[in-house]
């Protein structure tokens, strides 16, 4: 039995190889040229599965012609030299290398184009084609095809696809295409240029509207100054330019005014602005004036498809076979022949104007102007748009399951995760066969409820998929069975998940980017159609089909094929990951995709579908700051010789937001001082265009010289640049700081002047800052004295006379003693040095010092009293205050003499406090005791104070002082002699009697001891504890004098 994963890698089956060579398709022309082109296939898996297998190789994706098998596909873009026709393009084989792979295998067949009311009638079998799968011989008989021929400038690309496999349907089995050679030939010819963007220099806007828009509106004016503000030449044109015809001959008028200007006025945006009804020339219906073009990939036998491509692809032929039906598919060409190209030359965006509403247009012209940029996030609400087997209403039956499940993580996996971009999904959760909740970033169930909910969180990008009407986007619910365990069309709902009505009442101003992968949410001829509702609340742009767009049902992975999905993923890819704008990313998207399901004429109708509603040139990081340039210089040294060279260097940077080009900078110039001089040796400007935060280095290399008298220079530059946004001028200037330039023999002198106590220092440093040596360097120092200050000479000065080579110094030193005199004062000293060079003589600068000479501290002191008058009991504050009348500080200051006359009548309580004081010069600090009063009598107190002098350290001293006398006088007194404990008693009894009767706090103050015991007594709970001890401690007759304000018996 067969494993479910087979695993193979192709070196190993080289046994049994078969080599092919077959005939060219053509035989070659002698001035056809060529290219040669090789593939290889890649390790592969094929999964066993019901009832198809899968195959997946490395590197390749899972693709085919629909109805035909799906095998590994690869995509290949060859670029040619020039303009060629694709029908001058052919491919010719040189080598195959095939191996057969063991089987049986069932490969299912690709998808048709799927919608909700169809799936294309193509004679099919179960989704096979017969021709294919009922053919004796394998598919695809040649493993390289052309797929798809354009051109884009003077380019042409050929687009190759590469199937890696082949499978014979009939005996089941695999062909491996280990390696193709394959030679691209073609013949050179003038062509018309086609499928060429703008190129990014072109900053052209149109705006195509009518005389009544122009005339009516009142913010049209304003939105273009915007854009011209962004940098855009914005042209406004009418009918007065592209004719008055009505209909189809207008679309078509419009294109060919676009036609003739897009080059001569660079352009390269197009906003339509105007009711975009479509003309159906074979109906005779009604139009709006500035009509999307309707058009017939499917032949005139189907419906219409109105567009706006039709207005990008300017070099296309629309309508080859001239016969007024635009855009079918073979008689308009096909993808390599002549015809529809699909190759934007302008990017284009439209606001309907339904009902001629100038309020609804200038609202929407509003919210573009006030656009600043979206959010990074993205919203996914993914429907079910088809289940396995489900029965239609007509009782054809639709293919594989198609349930969302697979774009979300495509989108999240390779676009928004890398972007840095939240996202929140929404799967369809209800009725039969839903979809887990464990399906990928699960977030929520996809209900009405929930997605106007989460739209308030104005995310970046919202990418729905479901079904779709013109007013709104639907879910599909299995919502009941009969029993026979399949979906039929009666037993399914259609709920919506958003409205135009939604859209009307949500009151939200959200900058959103939406893509509606839905059919028929851009009708054009429906006024409320949800693609342009959505802009007036819920987006900036929307991208909706026009009409019905086709999917491919089954699994989904982003394959570059003309589905609606990937129209989408790619879409929304640009958006994020290149940043562009809304309509480059719309129409490059389109471009970019190829037919690989041959879907042809479905594929083209997808192509046409999608249209651009809003400003085809917002972005999702909002209009580009302007560019800015700065710069800063640089010199590589700070200080030369004479005839020495520097190095310049100007850093310039794009500091704002759009490119900056033709960044140059001016001719440098030079400010020089002193006998300095430049000359620029080298350094030839360039021309360079700086990106946003993109920096490039301009150098010059300059030359300097200078006189004897030496100088310096500093550089200034300007430089210039045109912002690409806005066609400004940028300016923007920088300098460096000066650059000392030095004389071959120069003396530099520093003169300093520093004092030690009495005692001083000068010394001359003198440098050469040349490279030649300087003979017989004298030092010159003249002095200037002031106040009384004078000094004395004692040394110097040394090193009389010196030589000093290049770079060589040396210092000149004296020794001076100072003096200030009575009252100090300052010296000053001016120096330089001279000698003589092989130049002549050399003197250096002068440099000054100064210092002052200061009198030495002098103390003088002062005693005094808070109260010449005290009781017994009180106490005197003795306040010793020194002056220093000197003008160094005194340190140290202490009193070293004191005595007091009358001692016997008083006792130090405390002091001096503080013990000793530093004095500044012309300060004061005191020192205070504390004395109280014992007996009647008088005392004066004398001082003298000494320190040190701050600056010499030596002893100063002051004179006496004497204080105003103190008297002390005794209060009333009654002086007990306690022989016994029971006097103790009685007396304490009376002290406490009196103090509880009339003593306050204030009258403890004079309540004192001269007991032992009482010496701390200094409130009245002292007063008591005192007594208390004398109670407990005194068992015998004892003296105890007490100093009372109160007299006890």
């Amino acid at each position: 039995m067969r494993r479910g994963l087979l695993k193979c890698m192709y070196g190993p089956l080289l046994v049994g190889l078969l080599l092919l060579v077959p005939l060219s398709f053509m035989p070659p022309s002698e001035a056809a040229e060529s290219i040669d082109v090789f593939f290889s296939a890649n390790e592969f898996s094929i999964i066993e599965g019901t009832p198809y297998d899968t195959i997946e190789m490395e590197g390749f994706f899972t693709a085919g012609q629909m109805g035909t098998p799906l095998l590994p596909t690869q995509t290949r873009v060859v670029e040619l030299p020039g303009i060629v026709s694709p029908q001058n393009v052919s491919l010719h084989f040189t080598d195959i290398v095939s191996v057969p792979i063991g089987g049986p295998f069932s490969i299912g067949p690709a998808p048709q184009p799927t919608t909700v009311e169809e799936s294309v009638e193509m004679g099919f079998i179960d989704g096979k084609d017969p021709s294919v799968y009922g053919a004796p011989y394998s598919y695809p008989e040649e493993p390289v095809r052309i797929a798809r021929v354009t051109t884009s400038g003077e380019t042409t690309e050929v687009h190759l696809v590469f199937t890696a496999m082949s499978y014979h349907p009939i005996e089941r089995s695999l062909t491996l295409h280990l390696s193709v050679s394959v030679e691209v030939r073609w013949q050179s010819m003038v062509y018309q240029v086609k499928g060429a963007p703008p190129p990014s220099s072109y900053k052209g806007y149109v705006i195509v509207t009518t005389n009544y828009v122009k005339n009516s509106s009142s913010v049209l004016p304003l939105f273009r100054n915007w854009l011209q503000s962004r940098g855009f030449t914005v042209y406004v044109i009418t009918e007065d330019d592209y004719g008055y015809a009505g209909g189809q001959q207008r679309a078509i008028n419009i294109r060919s005014w676009l036609i003739a200007n897009q080059h001569p006025k660079q352009l390269r945006y197009v906003l339509l602005i105007g009711n975009p009804d479509p003309d159906d020339p074979s109906t005779g219906d009604a139009f709006g004036d500035v009509p999307m073009l309707m058009c017939w990939p499917q032949g005139t036998s189907a419906a219409g498809i109105p567009t706006d491509h039709f207005y990008a692809d300017l070099t296309g032929s629309w309508d080859v076979d001239g016969d007024g039906y635009f855009g079918e598919f073979g008689p308009d060409g096909t993808e390599t022949t002549v015809g529809v190209d699909f190759g934007p030359e302008l990017y284009v965006g439209r606001l309907p104007v339904y009902m001629n509403s100038i309020t609804e247009l200038n609202a929407l012209l509003q919210r573009a102007m006030n656009y600043n940029g979206a959010n990074s996030s993205i919203m996914i609400p993914a429907a079910i748009s088809n289940f396995g087997g489900e029965v239609r209403s007509d009782l054809s039956t639709f293919g594989a399951r198609t349930d969302g499940l697979d774009m979300p993580r495509e989108a999240i996996t390779t676009v928004a995760n890398p972007n840095g971009f939240s996202n929140f999904v929404m799967y369809e959760t209800g009725g039969l066969s839903a979809v887990p909740t464990s399906a990928y970033e699960y977030d929520g169930p996809l209900t009405r409820a929930n997605v106007i909910g989460q739209w308030v969180n104005d995310y970046g990008v919202v990418f729905w998929w479901g079904h779709g009407y013109a007013q709104g986007a639907v879910r599909k619910i299995w919502n009941s069975d009969d029993g026979d365990g399949i979906p039929e069309h009666n037993e399914i709902l259609y709920p919506a998940f958003i409205t135009s009505a939604d859209f009307s009442s949500m009151q939200m101003s959200t900058d959103t980017f939406v893509f509606m992968c839905a059919c028929n949410n851009g009708t054009p001829e429906v006024a409320n159609n949800i693609g342009y509702v959505a802009l007036f609340n819920g987006a900036m742009t929307t991208v909706s089909a026009s009409r019905i767009s086709y999917y491919a049902p089954g699994m989904w992975t982003m394959k570059g094929a003309r589905t609606n999905t990937d129209i989408g993923h790619e879409y929304v890819d640009r958006l994020i990951s290149m940043g562009v704008s809304a309509g480059e990313a719309l129409y490059e998207a389109k471009h970019a995709l190829t037919d690989l399901y041959g879907w042809k004429a479905f594929g083209w109708q997808n192509i046409m579908d999608f249209n651009l509603y809003g400003d085809p040139s917002l972005t999702l990081g909002g209009p580009a700051a302007p560019a800015s340039l700065a710069c800063s210089m640089q010199v590589s040294v700070p200080s030369v010789t004479s005839g020495q060279q520097v190095q310049v260097r100007l850093n310039v940077v794009n500091t704002g937001g759009s490119l900056a080009t033709g960044v140059t900078p001016q001719p440098l110039s030079f400010v020089t001082g002193g006998s300095a001089t430049a000359s620029v040796i080298s350094g030839t400007p360039f021309v360079a265009n700086l990106l946003p935060g993109q920096s490039t280095q301009f150098t010059w290399t300059v030359q300097l010289g200078c006189g004897a008298s030496g100088g310096s220079v500093s550089f200034n530059a300007t430089v210039k640049g045109v912002d690409s946004a806005t066609s400004a001028s940028l300016s923007t200037t920088c300098s460096t700081s000066a650059v000392m330039v030095n004389p071959l023999a120069r003396l530099i002198s520093t003169l300093s002047a520093v004092r030690t106590g009495t005692t001083c220092t000068v010394t001359l440093h003198v440098v050469n800052g040349g490279t030649t040596t300087i003979t017989s360097v004298q030092p010159h120092v003249t002095y200037t004295l002031t106040g009384t200050a004078d000094f004395t000479m004692t040394a110097g000065p040394s090193n009389v006379p010196a030589s000093l080579p290049g770079s060589g110094s040396t210092a000149f030193v004296w020794s001076l003693q100072l003096d200030p005199g009575p009252h100090g004062g300052s010296l000053s000293f001016s120096g330089h040095a001279t000698g003589s060079s092989t130049g002549g003589p050399v003197t250096s600068n002068t440099s000054t010092a100064s210092l002052a000479v200061p009198t030495p501290a002098h103390l003088e002191v002062e005693v005094s009293l808070d109260d010449t008058s005290i009781s017994t009991g009180e106490t005197a504050s003795v306040v010793v205050t020194v002056t220093n009348t000197g003008q160094t500080a005194a340190t140290g200051v202490s009193v070293t003499t004191w005595d007091v006359d009358g001692a016997e009548h008083i006792t130090k309580h405390q002091g001096p406090t503080p013990a000793s004081v530093d004095v500044a010069a012309g300060s004061s600090a005191t020192m205070t005791y504390l004395y109280r009063g014992m007996t009647q009598g008088s005392a004066t107190f004398s001082c003298i104070v000494a320190g040190q002098d701050a600056i010499t350290l030596a002893d100063v001293s002051s004179g006496q002082a004497d204080s105003p006398q103190l008297s002390i006088s005794a209060t009333l007194v009654s002086t007990l002699l306690l022989e016994r404990l029971d006097d103790i008693n009685s007396f304490y009894a009376c002290i406490r009697q009196s103090m509880g009767t009339y003593w306050d706090d204030e009258a403890i103050s004079h309540l004192a001891t001269v007991s032992e015991h009482m010496v701390h007594v200094t409130s009245l709970e002292d007063m008591l504890s005192a007594y208390d001890h004398l109670t407990i401690s005194y068992g015998s007759t004892q003296d105890v004098a007490v100093i009372l304000g109160v007299t006890c018996p």
